[in-house]
């Protein structure tokens, strides 16, 4: 019977111990909004339906017509400008932190135009690569330039 007594005291003292984080309050994300920031950041977003691939556009996708995209040809020629950089480079840190110059760069070059695109086999409609999935386009296009 003591062991028992000896549980329940513990368990009072742990609940007694509970922190107030009030303080955090302020650091709160509703909740849907958090979704919609990581969904966009990787994800696609869909284009209107509209939408046709300019010249400041880089088609992702298989084919030579995605290859020889005219944003797709200046894409790879500024991803070919920091390759002794990117090989230079010690760390995945590192590396990833050239793969952000050259989207920078990208954008930099095409006044803000640019995006990066790709079609959806399923229905047809263009949609706009996230942030993340953009890195990961520059990086196979680094690693193919090697």
């Amino acid at each position: 019977m003591s062991s028992f007594n000896e549980g329940a005291a513990l368990a009072n003292s742990a609940s007694n111990k509970k922190r107030n984080f009030g303080f955090l309050q302020k650091y709160r994300v509703e909740l849907p909004e958090a979704i919609k920031t990581v969904a966009n950041s990787r994800g696609l977003v869909p284009l209107p339906e509209n939408y046709k691939p300019d010249d400041y556009a880089i088609v992702c996708g298989r084919g030579r017509g995605n290859y020889n995209c005219e944003g797709n040809i200046l894409f790879r020629q500024i991803v070919a400008q920091y390759v002794d950089q990117y090989l230079q480079s010690e760390s995945k840190a590192a590396k990833t932190l050239v793969l952000v110059q050259v989207l920078e760069q990208v954008k930099h070059d095409s006044r803000g135009k640019c995006r990066f695109v790709k079609q959806r086999p399923e229905d047809g409609l263009w949609c706009e690569l996230g942030e993340v999935a953009a890195r990961e386009k520059a990086g196979h296009a680094m690693r193919e330039c090697i």
